[in-house]
């Protein structure tokens, strides 16, 4: 399937730069699609679709005009006129044509390559199978994207210096593309029974390029399917939730096996996060192993579980012992639960000094181990099998993903056809998800036709499994397929960043569009390609941070790809990588172990991905450059991120990172550099550019205002002191992480015409403004995309600026639909006018306000869920001003009216709290207050005044949660264990943590929490 995507993206490519060179005598045309979404598409577009069609149905070949006459003035653009030859853009179409033509053929060559049904012909005297047809067309697409890309990138360089071009390069372009459409008429001329190209109706077209006849899903679908859990093992949760909890003087392992996709994981992960489980163990260690992980690897894992930093190693290269060390140290009087997911063991001994190690921790602990291979299960000790569900189980996880809000009457009327498609799942939880997430908005007729595929007949059993695993893929969206093999180049069970994810489908040509890549992500999600999700914290709609994939659908995205994209290990057993067929690769060198300076010789890689273990500058200083000048026509993605975090050599880019002419994606994070490489400003094609943590950072290169397609900079954790005045000309930039204001307070202004920013835009240094004036033309109220500002004053400057620190922030207003807020290290005293209109702010922070002497009035803020104040040195007092009471308010005013979460930090002074005020914070759920010395009691609408008060009295709030941390008056008058004479005020709130121990807990509100979360 590689194949197709590599042509299609040629295809997108082509396309486009048409849309640049020609123009029209009609607007680009609109349809609405069945999900009732506007869509436009250009004539270009629609042309190449009918073209298809006509050569399908045999009305036309392939070197016709494909244009039609009259309707459409299909010309080059004026600027174009007499400076491209017309025979460019004719060779061009004709280009497009064969590529779409072939682009058809591929995808139903696939469906071969599954069966093995390799049927024959002879192309230019050569007898061939459709799997080496497929490889030749691997080869084209190469070709063909890398001069589609040379020759962009050379109308994009004429357009920004037309007057400065030398001998223009057109007539060369014209012969290469003229060789390729001579390449691709013999790979035409193939027999029919291969490959059957049907005509395509406008509702088939629009399928194909948005997003197929499932459309894209809903958010509400999408958390039902991630979130939910495998139905059918309640009982077996709850007999291994008893066996974890037995007392034992000797720490035993179980383990659980099971063949892939039966839910090994996903039951070791429902008792691992069990409210018993949670309350048992002192500590919770969760590792996972692969058929690659050494038993140093795992045991690395563990002490990086437990706290160890990777430095703490770094001097000891490949030894087992200091590892087992900081174990032994680690687990001592403690009670553990320890879980390896995935456990392969190929030599039994090296094992054995681990587990006896964790033999050291407090009885009562416990090791659970996860396996497809039942003969390791039974060297390591009792065993929980995992039986297959039922076929009640199995059908109502059918039912809750392949039924998902549609009528009891669709329900009945699919049943049977429903039943018979589960039984070919052979009861595994993750085809059947799988399977019915992809029947979720088929009719009937689709229904009988996944029945009645022939692909059921596979009888080799792993590509049984694959066959429902095809069926979704084949199903999805034709960009949905193309991202969804870019994760073959991960390895088994790594943990993937959503957001680097789709900024590399970009860099590839995947998805044009980070919006489009976010649907593309959904899609998978919904169709569980995706499993172990970590949601980005305060984000009540589960906006998912990373993720890992299963490991079923790993080896199927694997088998798709073969060998174009390869994650390999650089160990003392390593193979070279194959140099014919790769074009993306992850390269993880173990500790100790030399640079291999072969892989730079490696031909056509799009994507390199580098995890570096040892201590070396070796990579950057030798290698990098013999790799660079070797990849600088094929390289689209570069990641070096953290080959130097823990060394102390300041490290140099080399100018040759400017070759790369077509890379569109650099990840530099973790490196210790001083600088980047004026070269770098060459590549004009870049459009991420990420340098997070680069400790080290000083300068941005003067010329970054080259780099005009660049849409993320990334640049959290720099020391850059401020930003060079090029940036103003990013006009593309959606992502900005920081923006730093110069030492002279200048450099605001260049955020003037930066309007495409979105997400989240920290600016630092606000302290070094001294007029006002700057901070306005940075016109940040006009930024309508962003969601999350944080303002930061810090300055080390001496002197008091309260009155500047206050006309700054005035002048610096955000969007009124921004969400998240937060202020630092203002030294003024008084609040902002503009906060009031901030009417969808949810989250807001305020730290270190050193002169304010009351809180500010945020009471009237109506969509306000978090709120936390931190080290505000002046205040001593609360009262019914931090409400926001307005004159003339009316008495039935709701105060924070959707308040969930209340955080207090280091508020030394603050000592009295008044508040008796009805309807105030009706939605809270957790208040916390963590070292605030001074406070002497709750106000007293938060404490009831005699048994069942909360019931008598409908103004009293009623958190579910309550926190009291460093905070020795409050511990002495609630704290019960100490004789708190006040417990029973408190003690309604099903949850109490006080000096970080949990003195009762509500169940629900134990998930994923640890007992230092303040």
């Amino acid at each position: 399937m590689a194949e197709h995507a590599m042509v299609s993206v040629v295809v997108e490519k082509v396309i486009e730069m048409l849309e640049l060179l020609v123009c029209y005598s009609r607007p680009y045309r609109q349809f609405y699609t069945r999900k009732g979404l506007l869509r436009t598409y250009s004539p270009v577009r629609i042309l190449f679709d009918k073209a298809k069609n006509k050569v399908a149905d045999g009305t036309a070949n392939d070197t016709e005009d494909w244009l039609p006459e009259g309707d459409v003035d299909f010309r080059l653009t004026p600027e174009c006129v007499g400076c491209i030859p017309p025979e460019l853009i004719r060779s061009v179409q004709v280009f497009l044509l064969r590529l779409g033509i072939i682009e058809e053929m591929v995808e139903d060559g696939e469906e071969s390559r599954l069966n093995e049904t390799y049927s024959r012909t002879v192309i230019s005297g050569v007898m061939t199978t459709v799997k080496d047809w497929l490889d030749l067309v691997k080869v084209v697409a190469t070709k063909s994207e890398d001069l589609v890309d040379e020759l962009s990138t050379e109308f994009l360089r004429w357009k920004q210096h037309p007057d400065q071009s030398d001998e223009p390069p057109w007539p060369d372009f014209t012969n290469k593309i003229q060789d390729l459409n001579d390449v691709l008429r013999p790979i035409l001329r193939l027999p029919k029974q291969w490959f059957q190209l049907d005509r395509r109706s406008q509702d088939d077209f629009q399928n194909r390029y948005e997003g197929g006849p499932c459309g894209f899903v809903s958010t509400s679908f999408l958390q039902t399917c991630s979130r939910s859990e495998i139905c059918g093992v309640d009982k077996e949760k709850k007999d291994l939730v008893g066996k974890l909890l037995l007392s034992s003087t000797e720490i035993p392992i179980i383990s659980i096996s099971g063949t892939e996709g039966t839910g090994k994981t996903t039951l070791a992960t429902l008792a691992y996060n069990s409210y018993d489980v949670m309350r048992y163990f002192d500590i919770r260690i969760w590792v996972s192993a692969s058929a690659e992980s050494d038993v140093l690897s795992v045991a690395s894992s563990i002490a990086e579980a437990l706290g160890a930093s990777a430095s703490a190693f770094s001097s000891q290269g490949q030894e087992l012992e200091p590892y087992l060390r900081y174990i032994r140290k680690s687990i001592a009087r403690n009670r553990f639960i320890l879980v390896i997911d995935d456990v392969w063991i190929e030599d039994n001994s090296t094992w054995k000094s681990l587990l006896q190690t964790l033999q050291e921790g407090r009885p009562g602990s416990k090791i659970l181990v996860t396996t497809d291979d039942q003969s390791i299960a039974d060297k390591i000790g009792p065993t929980e099998n995992i039986r297959r569900a039922s076929d009640e189980a199995s059908w109502s996880l059918f039912e809750s993903a392949a039924f998902y809000n549609r009528s009891r009457e669709v329900r009945e009327h699919l049943e049977h056809i429903g039943r018979k498609i589960v039984q070919q799942c052979h009861d595994l939880p993750l085809l059947i998800k799988i399977v019915g997430s992809t029947l979720h908005f088929k009719t009937e007729k689709e229904w009988q036709s996944i029945l009645d595929s022939k692909m059921w007949q596979v009888q080799d059993i792993e590509r049984h499994h694959f066959v429902p695993l095809w069926l979704s893929f084949t199903d999805m969206p034709f960009a949905v397929r193309m991202c969804f093999l870019y994760c073959a180049i991960f390895p088994k069970d790594y943990l993937i960043n959503k957001d680097e994810l789709i900024r590399l489908w970009m860099a590839h040509g995947y998805v044009h569009k980070e919006a489009i890549g976010q649907m593309c992500f959904d899609q998978m999600v919904e169709r569980s390609w995706f499993q172990k999700f970590e949601f980005e914290e305060d984000d009540d709609d589960g906006r998912i941070l990373r993720c890992k994939m299963p490991v079923l659908v790993h080896h199927f995205v694997r088998f798709l790809a073969e060998n174009y994209f390869a994650s390999i290990e650089v160990d003392g057993n390593f193979e070279e990588p194959r140099q014919v067929k790769l074009s993306h690769l992850f390269l993880r060198v173990s500790e100790g172990i030399s640079f291999p300076v072969t892989v730079s010789e490696v031909k056509n890689l799009r994507s390199l991905r580098i995890q570096y273990g040892s201590t070396t500058c070796s990579l950057i200083s030798e290698v990098l450059p013999k790799l660079l000048d070797q990849s600088r026509t094929t390289l689209r993605a570069l990641d070096l991120s953290g080959q130097s975090w823990y060394e102390n050599m300041t490290i140099k880019i080399p100018a040759e990172i400017g070759n790369l002419e077509f890379l569109r994606y650099l990840n530099l994070s973790l490196l210790k550099i001083a600088e980047l490489p004026e070269e770098l400003c060459r590549l004009w094609n870049l459009q991420t550019l990420e340098l997070n943590w680069c400790t080290n950072l000083e300068t941005l290169p003067q010329g970054m205002g080259k780099l005009i397609n660049l849409e993320h900079l990334l640049n959290v954790g720099t020391s850059l002191a401020s930003m060079p005045k090029e940036i103003e000309r990013l006009t593309r930039l959606c992502t900005l992480s920081e923006f730093i204001v110069s030492s002279d307070g200048g450099t605001l202004e260049y955020l003037k015409s930066l309007d495409e920013l979105r997400w989240s835009l920290h600016i630092r240094n606000l302290g070094n403004v001294t007029d006002a004036s700057k901070v306005a033309e940075a016109k940040l109220k006009n930024k309508v995309n962003l969601r999350g500002l944080c303002l930061n004053f810090e300055n080390h400057a001496e002197g008091e600026r309260i009155k500047e620190d206050e006309k700054v922030l005035e002048a610096a207003q955000p969007p009124e639909y921004l969400m998240r807020l937060e202020i630092r290290d203002y030294r003024g005293s008084t609040f902002p006018s503009w906060i009031d209109l901030l009417s969808r702010l949810t989250i807001l922070s305020l730290k270190d306000w050193t002169n304010c002497e009351q809180l500010p009035p945020l009471g009237n803020l109506p969509s306000l869920e978090s709120l936390s104040l931190f080290s505000m040195g002046s205040v001593r007092k609360v009262g019914n001003e931090f409400l926001g009471i307005k004159s003339g308010s009316a008495s039935s005013v709701t105060y924070f009216p959707r308040l969930k979460s209340l955080k207090f930090v280091n508020m030394e002074e603050w000592g009295d709290w008044e508040c008796e005020m009805a309807n105030v914070m009706p939605c809270l759920c957790s208040l916390s207050f963590v070292y605030c010395p001074e406070l002497k009691a709750l106000p007293g609408i938060f404490i009831s005044q005699e048994e069942n008060e909360s019931e008598k009295n409908p103004n009293l709030i009623k958190p579910k949660e309550l926190k009291i941390n460093w905070c020795p008056l409050l511990k002495e008058r609630y704290d019960k264990r100490s004789g708190g004479k006040e417990w029973g005020k408190i003690s309604r709130i099903p949850s109490i943590m006080i000096n970080f121990t949990y003195l009762q807990l509500e169940p629900e509100l134990l998930n994923y929490q640890t007992g230092m979360d303040i």
